[in-house]
């Protein structure tokens, strides 16, 4: 039984420090790409509904409860893009879907305009990425930092640690099975 986080040879009971190795990079990638794909889309499906819609049509969403709760989980999924854009952001894959949410989330914003104030990234607050990966606090799919989240926005699962929101948008978008991105398993990654 190697120690809760770490990677251990098979057959090994003692962790040994664990350096991505290239297949891991592209599977990260890969799943990263799927992920910003589906936000991607998500956010291009609710600028297409607001920007069509007529401005008192707008104003009765914001002001209902599904309208509002709908606006806060597409800005739970724009989120979840802006923490793997920074962890990603050497990565020009990333970096080039990343724009074009950026620029699909200013829609959203401007179709709103007038009516209620989105947040932007900025706004989110999220930490800059680290080249260290921390095993036992890393989100295992952004893999920024879980420490410093409120109780209700962080959960452990397989021994690894998940934002609430990315969790919540993987399993509903992409796989009924987190990965853990943070490092290369004995099994794919997806």
């Amino acid at each position: 039984n190697c120690p809760s986080g770490n990677y251990c040879p098979e057959g090994s009971e003692n962790p040994t420090p664990h350096t991505p190795t290239p297949a891991a990079d592209e599977d990260r990638l890969g799943a990263w790409s799927k992920c910003l794909s589906l936000v991607l889309a998500t956010l291009i499906t609710c600028q297409s509904s607001l920007t069509n819609s007529p401005p008192e049509v707008l104003k009765e969403v914001v002001e209902s409860e599904k309208g509002q709760t709908y606006l806060t989980a597409v800005t739970e999924v724009f989120k979840v893009a802006c923490r793997i854009s920074q962890s990603g952001s050497h990565e020009d894959g990333v970096v080039e879907i990343f724009k074009e949410i950026k620029h699909t989330w200013s829609l959203v914003s401007e179709a709103l305009d007038g009516i209620i104030d989105l947040p932007t990234p900025r706004e989110f607050n999220i930490p800059g990425g680290s080249n260290e990966v921390e095993w036992d606090r890393n989100c295992g799919i952004c893999l920024l930092d879980t420490k410093g989240e409120g109780e209700k926005s962080v959960l452990q699962y397989n021994r690894v640690m998940y934002h609430v929101t990315c969790a919540n948008f993987w399993l509903n978008s992409i796989d009924d099975m987190l990965p853990n991105l943070n490092r290369k398993l004995d099994q794919p990654l997806l």
